[in-house]
């Protein structure tokens, strides 16, 4: 009787009386009857309630999984602040998912005020926080061009227009545009990832030819110089040999920025909970589709490491290392209950 009065007190809106005198604040709460039927617990509430409706935070259940078959993390989920969501992200690899999230009126509806996630580091001792403040992950997009000429006759290749001459310019060309168009305190990169000349016909000279790159920067002002001085080159080039070019741009990730003041909580709660971390000197040189959160909302992406042997990422032999959860977990469960650093949080 004491635990469902106090905890119908608590679920009213405003605040209830305790035993009709004490003043509670108000708040979601749940009442485990194990030991009562439905028709007891009914006539209990019909007691305390006095024919008042009963509060929309109150939560009655007689039936509860043992603790070590469900039942604790049943009532670790209702414990959790009601501001705290937790989503899966699908299409991450492709850059398609955060957009897609975003754009979701669901997602939308929940109005958060702030993100963050984590991302397991092989060749990092296993169970290391690695943070950073400002750009944690690096801006990358993937440029195609397509290179339109003319055919000949590998005997008559003067009455052709081969696009030779502008793919050897852009494969050699591409790669110095972070000397060009980045300072010299930032980094940047142009990797060339695939180019294609022609067909398998040795009596026939080229017609087309294909190049694909991919930029990376720190900075998203430092990828829009890059992107405009690659398209006018293209075009330059292309024109005066008379090539048509077809320009393309695919994946693209945002840089991922974190809010200073979320690091320096995740700091603090590391110190509480005597986690060993390391602030990176320096952004990491892969994108996450995370950045694009980022970019519209505080957030926080921090890695951990899963061991210094571990395989890398992608890598045939890589395996998630089941024992890294034993670092996460708690971390996150303290994240999510830190009200000074999460307020709306996903």
């Amino acid at each position: 009787w004491l635990a469902l009065h106090l905890c119908h007190a608590v679920a009213f809106p405003k605040g209830g009386y305790a035993l009709g005198k004490i003043e509670v604040e108000p708040g979601k709460a749940v009442y485990y009857g194990l030991e009562d039927s439905e028709r007891r617990l009914q006539e209990r509430l019909k007691g305390i309630a006095c024919d008042l409706p009963l509060p929309e935070n109150l939560f009655i259940s007689n039936h509860l999984e043992r603790l070590d078959a469900g039942g604790l993390e049943e009532i670790e989920a209702f414990l959790l602040p009601c501001d705290t969501v937790l989503l899966f992200q699908p299409s991450e690899e492709n850059a398609k998912g955060a957009e897609a999230v975003l754009a979701d009126p669901r997602f939308q509806a929940l109005d958060v005020g702030q993100v963050l996630a984590w991302h397991n580091l092989p060749g990092y001792d296993l169970g290391e926080l690695l943070v950073r403040k400002g750009v944690f992950a690096s801006a990358s997009r993937g440029l195609t061009v397509h290179l339109s000429g003319v055919n000949s006759h590998a005997a008559h290749t003067e009455d052709g227009c081969s696009p030779l001459p502008v793919l050897t310019h852009l494969l050699s060309e591409l790669p110095r545009l972070p000397q060009d168009c980045v300072p010299f305190d930032q980094a940047a990169r142009v990797t060339v990832v695939g180019a294609r000349l022609g067909s398998s016909a040795f009596g026939t000279s080229p017609g087309s030819a294909r190049v694909m790159a991919t930029f990376r920067t720190h900075r998203e002002q430092d990828m829009r110089e890059m992107a405009v001085h690659a398209e006018r080159m293209v075009r330059a080039m292309s024109a005066a040999h008379g090539i048509t070019t077809e320009l393309s741009w695919a994946d693209i990730f945002r840089a991922t920025t974190n809010d200073p003041d979320m690091v320096g909580g995740l700091i603090r709660i590391a110190d509480q909970l005597d986690m060993g971390y390391r602030e990176m000197t320096g952004p990491f040189p892969w994108s996450e589709d995370f950045g694009l959160f980022t970019e519209q909302m505080p957030g926080m992406l921090f890695g951990i490491g899963s061991g210094v042997s571990c395989p890398q990422l992608h890598h045939p032999d890589y395996d998630f290392p089941d024992e890294l959860l034993g670092y996460v977990l708690p971390l996150l469960v303290a994240l999510a209950f830190d009200t000074e650093l999460t307020s709306g949080l996903a």
